[in-house]
C-alpha cells in the first residue's frame, strides 16, 4: 500500500478504523510521511476518526495509535505468559491437527497408532531408513493424520517429537514433563 501511494498508483486510503491500519507508532509516522510526500489527501476511516486533514486530527490519530500499540503489547504479554504457564503445567499447545498417536485432546493415546510409533522407532533405531519405513506404512495402508501417505519429513517429526518421550517443549526448550505419559510399552 505504501509503495502504491508513494508511486501515485493510489490516491487514497480507506480503512475500517485507524487502529486497524497499524499497531506501531513508528509505522503510523511512516504512513504519515508517505501520504504527506505523495500529497495524498483522501484518507478515510469507516469508524472512528474519519479525516486526517487537520493537525488536531493527526494528533488524535497519534494518540489513538499509541493506545492501540499499548493494547497490542499488553495482549501479547498476556498470551505469552499464558502459553508459558500451560507449558509449565505440561498442557499441550494448540494445533490445527491432532498429533499421530494421540486423540484430538493431544493427551489421550490411540493404542493402534501408539503401537505403530513404537514399531517405527524401534525399526529406525535398528537402522532402517525413514524412506523404507514410509514405504512399508504405505504398503500396509497406514496413513498420516491428514489421511495422506507418509513422507520422510513427517515421519521424522513424529519419531523425534519430545511428546513421545512425555516431554513438553516451549520456545524450543524442554521445560518439563507433559501431563500425558510417553507412549505405553
Amino acid at each position: 500500500m505504501l509503495e502504491d501511494l508513494a508511486s501515485g498508483a493510489r490516491d487514497g486510503v480507506l480503512v475500517y478504523d485507524l487502529s486497524r491500519l497499524t499497531r506501531r507508532p513508528l509505522e503510523l509516522e511512516q504512513f504519515f510521511e508517505v501520504i504527506d510526500a505523495a500529497r495524498v489527501r483522501q484518507v478515510r476511516a469507516v469508524a472512528g476518526l474519519a479525516d486526517l486533514g487537520s493537525g488536531d486530527n493527526l494528533l488524535v490519530a497519534r494518540i489513538m495509535g499509541a493506545v492501540a500499540a499499548k493494547g497490542s503489547a499488553t495482549k501479547s504479554r498476556r498470551l505469552k505468559r499464558k502459553m508459558l504457564q500451560n507449558a509449565q503445567m505440561g498442557l499441550p499447545h494448540g494445533r490445527s491437527l491432532r498429533p499421530f498417536g494421540f486423540d484430538e485432546d493431544g493427551i489421550t493415546h490411540r493404542p493402534d497408532e501408539a503401537a505403530i510409533v513404537r514399531e517405527m522407532a524401534t525399526r529406525f533405531i535398528a537402522g532402517e531408513s525413514l524412506r523404507s519405513l514410509c514405504t512399508d506404512l504405505d504398503r500396509r495402508g497406514i496413513r498420516s493424520v491428514k489421511g495422506s501417505p507418509w513422507q520422510t519429513h513427517s515421519l521424522r517429526l513424529v519419531l523425534s517429537a519430545p511428546r513421545i518421550a512425555g516431554l513438553r517443549v516451549h520456545n524450543g526448550e524442554v521445560i518439563g514433563k507433559a501431563v500425558w505419559e510417553p507412549h505405553p510399552r
